[in-house]
């Protein structure tokens, strides 16, 4: 039975007296500028949040907060009212309207024009925040920081103002209080040995790797893999391989470093029979791993590498790297729904990544999970593609499986941000894709499936 608390005029009034901003409108509507507050107390430390919005301009600052204590705001999370934050496309969507602030981006924009009533639903269980705005789900993120506190509904920091109504709060069951709680497999499945490489040679994605070597020993805790990390390219050899059945290159960009930051020098990296940092025995090794019947795993920038190499290329599709220009939020379509990695993806799936461009579209020799709809992309953003890449690549697979030999190979472009490595649908798809790379979960393996 869920217990409801009604926050009407006189709490709000109540909450917010003597600060400066705070006046009410009518009986269920409070209008906050210069920073105020109206401090709420939830009925438990697991909760939802009800609440109708409205802003003056799209450059209000406003936001809610959650498990905060007045004299720490930021003990728990901020969830903003902001459509125009400042800053370029990596960092201004982690300070929109349906973010955690300055955490996790939303998976899509789904606010109303300014001088329109939104709604916010924040369903606050054990560390997982999932934020629900207009009724879309635009926001599931598991959180570390305080596990229980007040809520604020918080005036603008900017001259525009903010307008709240019909806020109200609800107990929520307890929900789950790490991501490896999320995922705990009942009984005792046999253990899969995963050998983590992390190394790269140029960029490296500091904050997708430090955040998976962060989420993947939680995930150890509670599932039947069991990951040994190494940074380093020299842990590919046949007698280190032979210890494991699945290689999880997990952002390992295994490629010669550039000279220097040009186009020209870029481009030379990844010029045909370059000379990759993997040497010719270790790559023969990888393909008799996967081809003897192991399991084969690349996250993102796994594909920005082994462009020096036929080997590397056949095996994770014939597609590598070429360039990135989408970082906003898109709508990925989910080909195949049927498949264990993708069965749970919301429809329709949206998801703010940086999604690759690659030189050869994987679909002829694998089988497509996901791919990117190009109009959600937008035309500018399409516009960025060469003439001659788009005649060759206008197929945009963003993950997928394929048969080498005996083994599985699983391959995503996803998994840029950090923020994308503690959202419970990426984390599924990997931890579902690890198991079709290990053989224990079945997938349709038929290459050239057509859109």
């Amino acid at each position: 039975m869920q217990r409801w608390t009604t926050l009407g005029s006189l709490l709000l009034v109540a909450a917010c007296a003597g600060r400066n901003g705070a006046t009410a409108t009518d009986r269920s509507e409070m209008r906050l500028t210069g920073r105020s507050v109206s401090w709420l107390t939830p009925p438990s430390r697991d909760f939802a949040l009800d609440v109708d919005f409205k802003v003056d301009a799209p450059a209000t600052s406003a936001g809610v907060l959650l498990r905060a204590d007045s004299a720490r705001p930021d003990a728990g999370y901020r969830v903003p009212i902001r459509d125009a934050p400042p800053g370029g496309p990596y960092e201004r969507f982690q300070r929109m309207t349906g973010a955690i602030d300055g955490v996790a981006a939303p998976t899509h924009l789904a606010t109303r024009p300014a001088g329109e009533w939104n709604h916010y639903r924040i369903e606050v269980a054990g560390q997982r925040y999932r934020v629900f705005l207009n009724g879309e789900l635009v926001n599931d993120y598991f959180g570390t920081r305080a596990r229980a506190g007040l809520v604020g509904l918080q005036g603008s920091d900017t001259t525009p103002a903010v307008t709240y109504r019909n806020a109200r709060l609800t107990s929520l069951a307890a929900g789950p209080e790490t991501l490896g709680d999320a995922f705990t497999v009942p009984g005792s499945a046999k253990p899969v040995r995963v050998l983590v490489v992390t190394a790269t040679h140029g960029f490296r994605h500091t904050e997708a790797i430090d955040a998976s070597r962060e989420v993947l020993p939680e995930l150890a805790r509670t599932t039947e893999f069991r990951f040994d990390f190494s940074d380093t390219a020299g842990a590919i050899t046949a007698a280190n391989l032979a210890r494991y059945d699945i290689l999880f290159l997990d952002n390992a960009t295994l490629r010669a470093a550039p000279a220097d930051t040009t186009a020209a020098a870029l481009a030379a990296v990844r010029a045909k029979g370059v000379k990759d940092p993997l040497s010719a025995d270790q790559m023969a090794a990888l393909d008799a791993f996967v081809r003897g019947g192991k399991g084969l795993v690349l996250v993102h920038s796994a594909l920005d590498a082994g462009y020096g190499s036929a080997t590397y290329r056949e095996l994770v599709g014939g597609g590598l790297f070429e360039m990135h220009p989408w970082v906003e939020p898109v709508h990925v379509v989910v080909e195949d729904r049927a498949n264990g990695a993708t069965r749970h993806f919301a429809d329709p799936l949206w998801i703010r990544d940086e999604i690759y461009v690659l030189d050869t579209s994987p679909r002829a020799t694998s089988h497509v999970l996901l791919s990117l709809d190009k109009a959600s992309a937008g035309e500018a953003n399409m516009a960025r593609i060469t003439p001659t890449s788009a005649a060759a690549r206008a197929d945009h697979p963003t993950s997928w499986v394929r048969r080498h030999g005996q083994g599985r190979v699983f391959a995503t472009v996803h998994g840029h941000f950090g923020d994308v490595w503690h959202r419970p649908d990426f984390l599924q798809h990997l931890l579902q894709g690890l198991r079709i790379a290990a053989g224990t979960v079945p997938a349709d393996f038929t290459p050239g499936r057509s859109m």
